[in-house]
Order: structure tokens, then C-alpha cells, then sequence
């Protein structure tokens, strides 16, 4: 299926090295709705890489037909989020 989003993102520089990000953002489309939100602590080791760690929800609500050929898709994911990232 396919939904569109519309969303923000604010990183707020805590040092050179660190940062904190708030990413929010809703949706709909094929969907009924979907929403994400994601807290997240950064640290640069350098230019090119740095480790994110933070928490996370997102909930998707999906259906589509009836009766025995009904799809439904109606979830909440949420926890810890780790990654390590490479920018070139």
C-alpha cells in the first residue's frame, strides 16, 4: 500500500560531538492512518560515522476488504532503538 507523509525533524547540538534529534510525522493514504515519532541521542566520531541510540513508536492502521478476503494491519511498535551510521 502506499500513504503519503508530512512530518518534522529538529536536531538540537548538544557539543561537537553530540546532538539530540525529535523526528514526528503522520500519515495516511492507502492506510487509515499512521504516526512515528523517534527520540534519539547521537555521537559523531568523526566526519564520516557516528552511533544513534533513542526510542521509538510507530502505529500503522490498515485494512482493506470483507469478510473472508478482509486484510486488517492494525499495530504499535515501539521500543529501543541502535545504529551505527556512515556518511560520505
Amino acid at each position: 500500500w502506499l500513504d503519503a507523509f508530512v512530518g518534522l525533524l529538529q536536531t538540537f547540538s548538544m557539543s561537537e560531538n553530540t546532538s539530540f534529534t525529535v523526528r514526528g510525522d503522520i500519515g495516511a493514504g492507502d492506510s487509515d492512518f499512521v504516526w512515528n515519532l523517534a527520540l534519539l541521542d547521537d555521537y559523531r566520531f568523526n566526519k564520516n560515522v557516528s552511533i544513534f541510540g533513542g526510542y521509538r513508536f510507530l502505529d500503522y492502521d490498515y485494512d482493506q476488504g470483507t469478510g473472508p478476503n478482509r486484510f486488517a494491519y492494525d499495530v504499535t511498535y515501539e521500543g529501543p532503538a541502535v545504529a551505527l551510521r556512515f556518511d560520505w
